[in-house]
């Protein structure tokens, strides 16, 4: 939910790169329809999942989850408060948007499993989407880098 709000609250105080009509411009059908997929995955999962913090697995997850939060938010609020800054301007700062949330999710993954999954895959499955949904934001993100800054 922390995810979401930041996202709700402060997605139009980002640079310009990050605009609606700027950022969904020409981006391959493939490319927008596989991250939305994912990005709904990665979201909606958690929420049948049960979290639990029992186990040291578990706790070292939800502290990964705060740390992945922390840079998510880090990142959102760098390039909003200091637009003009080196690491703004830059290719990984203007990214880390797209990146960070790998290390959220993750978290998440460590924290809950979902239990309608057989047990082979259990373990790795919300990983396993959370790092597909963060290659295609990833490389969303750098086409519309790429193109603004060639």
């Amino acid at each position: 939910m922390p995810i979401l709000l930041v996202n709700l609250f402060f997605a139009g105080q980002l640079p310009p790169m990050y605009a609606r009509s700027v950022f969904w411009h020409d981006i391959p059908a493939v490319v927008a329809y596989g991250e939305n997929v994912l990005r709904t995955l990665v979201i909606a999962v958690p929420l049948l999942m049960p979290l639990s913090l029992r186990g040291r697995r578990r706790r070292v997850g939800f502290a990964v989850y705060l740390a992945g939060l922390i840079a998510y938010l880090a990142a959102w609020f760098a390039l909003i408060l200091a637009p003009d800054s080196a690491w703004s301007t830059s290719a990984v700062g203007l990214l880390a948007p797209a990146y960070t949330p790998l290390v959220w999710a993750v978290g998440i993954g460590l924290v809950g499993q979902p239990r309608y999954l057989p047990a082979v895959v259990r373990t790795w499955a919300y990983p396993a989407v959370a790092v597909l949904f963060t290659a295609f934001h990833l490389l969303h993100a750098a086409t519309v880098y790429h193109r603004l800054f060639p």
